[in-house]
């Protein structure tokens, strides 16, 4: 993560998941699949799991993502609320704009985290295609202080819901498709 290096590669299986150790992935086969398992750190082949394993290995997949979701947020679509503080904030930022699709929002503690997609002109190549900023902001709910503020992406061509999410206490956002931003909610 800190040189941006790739530490290895496996192009035989697919992503499944992955717990703090180890990845699982799978392989279609002609009228079956294989699941593995590989090591987290080098992605060597640790172990074939035989098929009588693959719903323990289904059980444990659902037991990591339910953790994960425990100590996660992922946004959800933001619609007319009764919590007049969101509904006035997002009204008021959205305010004489042309959003593009979803607005998307989490609300953690004090802090109400959203995205949206505006207009930001047309291709010159190709003058039928049309281009999309994608815009993160962070308030204060209390307040309606704008906290932070960032571009996403400046010339995206559609918009794509989840563009961010909070795991324990940091924000964790994807910034023109090359960088990952993580910023800490205190």
């Amino acid at each position: 993560m800190k040189t941006g290096e790739k530490l290895w590669e496996n192009g035989d299986y697919i992503y499944l998941y992955n717990t703090e150790k180890n990845i699982y992935g799978i392989k279609q086969k002609f009228e079956s699949f294989e699941i593995a398992e590989l090591n987290l750190s080098d992605g060597k082949l640790k172990n074939r799991i035989p098929e009588s394993g693959h719903s323990e290995i289904y059980k444990l997949r659902e037991n990591n993502e339910e953790l994960q979701l425990e100590f996660s947020n992922y946004p959800v679509k933001y619609v007319q609320t009764h919590n007049e503080d969101i509904s006035e904030i997002i009204n008021k930022e959205s305010a004489n704009l042309e959003i593009k699709g979803d607005i998307e929002y989490i609300l953690k503690d004090r802090y109400l985290i959203f995205n949206y997609y505006v207009n930001a002109g047309i291709d010159f190549k190709d003058l039928n295609r049309r281009f999309f900023e994608n815009r993160l902001r962070i308030f204060d709910v209390n307040t309606g202080e704008l906290l932070y503020s960032d571009i996403m992406n400046e010339k995206s061509t559609y918009n794509v819901p989840d563009n961010f999410f909070i795991r324990k206490n940091f924000l964790f956002y994807l910034r023109e498709k090359k960088e990952i931003v993580s910023i800490t909610l205190k």
